[in-house]
């Protein structure tokens, strides 16, 4: 719970930043531009602005919910839908800016499930590398194993999902290989192929071996570096969505 609250407090934070930074790119002043009325009136007129404004509530709502204690009993039976309701809508504006927003609705659908599916994925990382710290050998096996029945599901939603997207956006393979776009794309997959070997190694090797020997500081590194490539596809993904484009 600890670290969802200091996620979500963090997003919520970073937010209103990266809609100034959008102002200064469009400025092209810098900081002095970043904060200009005219300029910041504009942005916020449009779809990046309508952007900022539902992520923020939705963060903040998240975070509200996130913080509600037991002796809050009557609230707290509203967390979980609030905090759903503010997952849907998260979702739905990654469909207003960016490539997507030319899109059809089917397209849009499969963004915003590829882009829970990562989310879950994902997140789930810090607290898994946090249990090979805390829990029990036996413990720490039956959530790995949890985790792992669960990924296989998920797993094939992601790359349903993508790849349906992936599809509609490039057409063609000569896309994928010689366009801008297509080569970007192609580096996300060989990080998310990364992702998967380490996922792999866990569930056949490492999380098997937990009953006979203490590997949990071997787990744990593995998971670290799961996380560190996580952050690259991120980063990789924010290129594909801000800097290179497909030819929709």
């Amino acid at each position: 719970m600890k670290y969802a609250r200091r996620v979500v407090l963090l997003t919520l934070l970073v937010t209103p930043i990266g809609f100034f930074a959008q102002v200064g790119a469009m400025a092209e002043m810098g900081i002095a531009g970043a904060v200009d009325a005219d300029y910041v009136s504009m942005m916020w007129a449009s779809a990046s602005g309508d952007v900022t404004l539902l992520r923020s509530v939705s963060w903040l709502f998240a975070l509200l919910a996130l913080y509600l204690t037991q002796s809050q009993r009557t609230l707290l039976l509203l967390r979980q839908p609030i905090v759903i309701a503010c997952i849907l809508v998260l979702l739905y504006s990654f469909t207003l800016t960016g490539h997507s927003a030319s899109l059809g609705w089917s397209e849009k659908v499969l963004l915003g499930l590829h882009a829970l599916v990562m989310a879950w994925w994902m997140g789930a990382l810090f607290p898994l590398k946090a249990a090979c710290n805390t829990q029990s050998v036996q413990q720490l096996q039956l959530t790995m194993q949890r985790f792992g029945r669960q990924a296989s599901v998920m797993l094939c939603l992601l790359f349903g999902a993508g790849g349906m997207l992936a599809y509609r956006l490039i057409g063609n393979i000569e896309a994928l290989l010689f366009s801008p776009y297509g080569q970007v794309l192609l580096c996300k997959l060989l990080l998310v192929g990364g992702m998967l070997s380490l996922a792999a190694r866990h569930k056949l090797s490492l999380v098997p071996a937990l009953s006979h020997t203490d590997s949990r500081a071997v787990l744990s590194r593995s998971i670290g570096l799961e996380i560190g490539l996580a952050g690259l596809v991120f980063l990789v993904t924010g290129v594909l969505s801000s800097v290179v484009g497909p030819k929709v």
